[in-house]
């Protein structure tokens, strides 16, 4: 089921971070955890954007 979605805007040079803030952001309007959630897709080009997603969240 969709419950909330966020959109964030990164500093150039560290776009490839921009899925965190944003997944922060979803969870808060959700009012939701990542231990809420079952399967979280991100889609990225490159394998470093979701290593770095998960170890910062």
């Amino acid at each position: 089921r969709f419950h909330s979605f966020a959109l964030a805007g990164t500093d150039p040079i560290e776009m490839l971070t921009g899925p965190i803030p944003a997944t922060r952001t979803a969870l808060e309007r959700g009012g939701l955890t990542l231990d809420d959630i079952d399967l979280v897709e991100i889609n990225e080009a490159f394998a470093s954007v979701v290593l770095a997603w998960q170890r910062e969240l």
